[in-house]
């Protein structure tokens, strides 16, 4: 048997170093390192390495690997201690914040965002040096201020909130991957001033100047909508797109446009290269101008590590042809990754940096051997078959990851970045053309931009169009990681030529093969949890109340959706924010029950996003016969035109999704006094175990619960109206919990009580809170319970 030939990666050294930095960065997050000790052993290991280059020992290579890997751990620990600074002491109180705007303002649209580098703090009559990075929003801005300016700002300082959701986005470490700690609101104009300015970069500021006039002859020369995808497209600045026509571009896969990257580096790469060519320069100048308009084009969207990446690799792509020096991809690939994760180690967990990576790796290591398969087997010509095998190939590395950090999959992304991507191409030369020439004379730009307005209308028509196919985009459960390594294995052994010999040679058969391959995957799938059990998901939705149940069947109930004030006008908020993803991150694809306990915002406000989001076989509510708000009929009136079935409940009632599981009706009958009397009790029992669901019911209701021939020992109990004081004793006597889960919001209309946090605690009640727990996840076999919370 031929043996098996695996690349050498020895002679890519710079590959292993990446790798060992890497699991470095890895060890300092989630290890409780102290910074000393990654300090004190990278400059032991740095010692050792230079005795051993001078004694030429053999294996001097793995002290230098072993270097790395510190140094991956102490990097990333600096990074996460220049965030801890002593700015923190600060965090939720009013102050004053002097300090440097030391990035590109982020304009949105009632709104513009301030990186500012602070100098000073006043608390009261204290005033105190201090530095860290605090993220300033000013609210309906009149004035617009930029880079170097120097300004004061009152308000309110605090740490960003952690997710209370697994799988949520955490804003927190979004900021923190930035360097930022800390944020700060300001309303209007009124609690910012300017003071001067202050010290800056020259070549930073040389490239926002120039990125500056640019943007204003896009503004100039286009409309608004227009102006805002040609921003988002060149720069990346996506802030004043329609929240409508982002999602539309990353439900069809192709939000990287959105994204500077090799695409438009490389746009902008051969761009200079032809008018290098053109003015018949010096073939030695190419490298110093190429290099530096690529640089400049990357500080103009914010060093973005996407666009980094991609300038590095074209840097290095140039250095090769100036040397006369073989391109090697991989080392260019890993020397990219090494200077992003020097410059944040952080970065490592960005979504944006681990798709742009995932995406040119597959297209530099999978395309040719794709492109080989449809040349040789389908018998497509190299031209057309470097067409599909492009976006195939980066669809095939980046799709775990996108269902990851997203959970959609696109179906059509691969024929519409084929489609659509050439035509991207003429646009941004086209919008190039357009802003340079406009800073000559507006009238050349505008002649080209025409050009670019009528290209970017087709543009939008084919997203719209692809978005609109039917099973365009598909939301799936979160991968586990097992899976996403495997398929990652798989993608690299079947590339690899020695498993091809194996083949060839009849050691392992195709058929064989691909068993291997289908088992594989359907095992990392579907082995996790056991199916034969209930789970109950208190979802953190702040004040409010929202919880699943989803039963050995494979049902799904939601009972309640949350809401933030006004919710149930505007259509969004906790209902599109966090209900819906969070279902999604589950792998829900409809619900069979949505019951809504009473017509309260914190508990409905959400209701017609999930509706809109998910399939809803019927819909459960209390009575409708008292005077109800305007809200609540809009809310119903909204179902009835989803053709979703509405039923009411009453006490006595039985709800049969599952023959496994009883759901009893418990409450309300139809003369309750008020909206929170009314809200619709439910006892769930699966096997030996209860769950008890109180809605918000007050005093009166709890009597009359009291009163009847219930069976109300509950093992589980959600406790009524986020844990207020009309809490009664007697019930939980009566019910006697286990487990007391409250959902509530933090700091919000002083819930939970603490008389009933007292009540609870005296029958032996475990208390969880979705303020201090996050969310709460209940699973029972039918015999015992098993709890975990977000924290």
């Amino acid at each position: 048997m031929r043996r098996l030939r695996l690349n050498n990666a020895m002679n890519r050294p710079l590959v292993i170093i990446v790798f060992f930095y890497t699991v470095g960065i890895l060890a300092g997050t989630f290890l409780p390192v102290v910074t000393i000790v990654p300090l004190v052993l990278s400059i032991g290991l740095f010692l050792t390495s230079l005795v051993g280059y001078k004694l030429a020992w053999r294996q001097n290579r793995w002290v230098i690997f072993l270097l790395f890997l510190c140094l991956g751990c102490l990097m990333c620990r600096l990074s996460i201690d220049s965030i801890n600074t002593s700015l923190n002491n600060y965090a939720g109180h009013y102050v004053t914040l002097e300090g440097i705007v030391v990035r590109e303002p982020d304009r949105r649209e009632n709104r513009v965002i301030y990186v500012l580098k602070v100098q000073e703090s006043t608390l009261g009559n204290e005033t105190e040096n201090v530095s860290g990075l605090v993220q300033v929003t000013v609210w309906e801005p009149k004035y617009i201020y930029g880079y170097g300016d120097c300004l004061q700002v009152k308000g309110r300082l605090d740490l960003p909130d952690e997710p209370g959701n697994p799988g949520e986005f955490n804003y927190r470490q979004y900021l923190a991957r930035q360097g930022i700690g800390l944020m700060l609101s300001v309303n209007s104009d009124q609690g910012i001033n300017y003071i001067g300015i202050g010290k800056i970069n020259p070549v930073i500021n040389l490239a926002l100047t120039v990125k500056n006039n640019l943007l204003n002859v896009t503004e100039k020369t286009l409309s608004e909508d227009h102006a805002a995808l040609v921003k988002g497209i060149l720069f990346g600045n996506c802030g004043q797109i329609k929240s409508g026509i982002t999602e539309a571009f990353q439900q069809t896969g192709l939000i990287h446009v959105l994204s500077v990257s090799g695409l438009h580096v490389g746009i902008v790469l051969g761009g200079v290269l032809v008018l290098l060519r053109g003015f018949n320069l010096a073939q030695r100048l190419t490298l110093p101008v190429a290099g530096s308009v690529l640089v400049l084009y990357t500080i103009m969207t914010g060093l973005s590590p996407p666009a980094l990446r991609a300038t590095i690799m074209a840097l290095i792509l140039l250095l090769a042809h100036h040397l006369g020096r073989r391109r090697d991809w991989p080392t260019a690939l890993a020397l990219a990754a090494l200077v992003i994760l020097i410059y944040q180690p952080l970065n490592l967990y960005n979504p944006g940096v681990q798709l742009s990576f995932a995406a040119t790796w597959g297209i530099l290591y999978l395309n040719p051997r794709l492109t080989n398969i449809f040349q040789e087997k389908l018998k497509i010509k190299k031209l057309w078959a470097q067409v599909f095998a492009v976006p195939l190939a980066a669809q095939l590395t980046t799709m775990p990851l996108v269902a990851w950090h997203f959970n959609i999959i696109s179906p059509v992304a691969l024929i519409a970045n084929i489609i659509v991507v050439p035509l991207v191409d003429v646009i941004v030369l086209l919008a190039c053309l357009g802003v340079i020439t406009g800073l000559v004379t507006l009238w050349m730009g505008e002649i080209f931009n025409a050009a670019t307005a009528a290209l970017l209308d087709i543009f939008m028509e084919l997203v719209t169009f692809f978005h609109h196919l039917p099973a365009a985009f598909i939301y799936v459960a979160s991968p586990t990681v097992s899976f996403i390594i495997i398929w990652y294995l798989l993608i690299i052994l079947l590339v690899n030529e020695g498993w091809r010999n194996l083949v060839k040679n009849h050691v392992i058969d195709k058929p064989m093969l691909s068993a291997i391959i289908f088992l594989t995957i359907l095992g990392s799938i579907f082995i996790g949890e056991p199916k034969q059990q209930l789970t109950v998901h208190f979802i953190d939705v702040g004040q409010g109340d929202s919880a699943l149940i989803q039963t050995p069947a494979g049902k799904n109930i939601l009972i309640d959706t949350g809401g933030r004030p006004e919710e149930l006008q505007t259509g969004s908020g906790v209902g599109d924010r966090v209900v819906l993803p969070y279902l999604r991150r589950l792998g829900v694809r409809k619900l069979d029950v949505l019951i809504l306990t009473h017509p309260h915002e914190d508990h409905i406000g959400g209701a017609a996003a999930v509706i809109k989001g998910l399939p809803v076989n019927m819909v459960l509510i209390p009575p409708q016969e008292k005077k109800l708000e305007q809200g609540y009929r809009n809310l119903l009136n909204f179902i009835e035109f989803r053709d979703v079935p509405v039923q009411t409940a009453t006490a006595g009632d039985r709800l049969n999704v599952d023959p496994r599981v009883k759901i009893e009706v418990l409450s309300p009958v139809e003369d309750m006094v008020g909206i929170n009397n009314d809200s619709l009790v439910l006892r769930v029992t699966f096997g030996e175990e209860d769950f008890l669901f109180t809605g918000d019911i007050e005093k009166e209701a709890q009597s009359f619960l009291l009163q009847q021939n219930y069976n109300l020992s509950s093992e589980v109990l959600k406790v009524t109206h986020h844990g207020s004081k009309n809490c009664l004793p007697e019930l939980l006597e009566k019910v006697k919990p286990e487990i007391a889960v409250i959902s509530v919001g933090r700091n919000n209309f002083g819930h939970p009580a603490v008389e009933t946090l007292e009540n609870l605690k005296s029958v032996g009640a475990v208390i969880y809170r979705t303020d201090q727990n996050g969310a709460v996840i209940i699973k029972t076999n039918g015999k015992r319970l098993r709890i975990s919370t977000t924290y």
